[in-house]
């Protein structure tokens, strides 16, 4: 950890950089914690098209269609529905693996 002085509050900042994400921590003066995290762009395609390929799964079939293409089944699913549990996957996952890396 680095102290470093931002205005005139002392904070304590810490990086941590993995494969596909950056996590960043700091403790200013107040004892408030700010967490930063930035996931890389191929994790997050690769977390949403896990979520939409889900959400394809419940979702009932239409009767008389064989494939459908993904932006029609995405207007069905809804595109708020399917971010919204995109950023939630996003979320747990990330903090999980921090957390997991973190603690080993």
């Amino acid at each position: 950890m680095q102290d470093c002085e931002v205005g005139a509050q002392n904070v304590n900042l810490s990086t941590k950089k993995f494969k596909d994400f950056i996590v960043s921590s700091s403790v200013g003066t107040n004892q408030g914690v700010k967490v930063t995290v930035d996931v890389s762009g191929a994790r997050t395609q690769e977390i949403f098209d896990d979520v939409f390929a889900k959400l394809v799964e419940a979702a009932q079939p239409i009767p008389g269609f064989r494939r459908i293409p993904k932006d029609v089944l995405l207007h069905i699913l809804g595109p708020s529905k399917v971010n919204k549990e995109t950023i939630l996957s996003v979320i747990n996952t990330t903090v999980a693996e921090f957390v997991e890396k973190v603690i080993h």
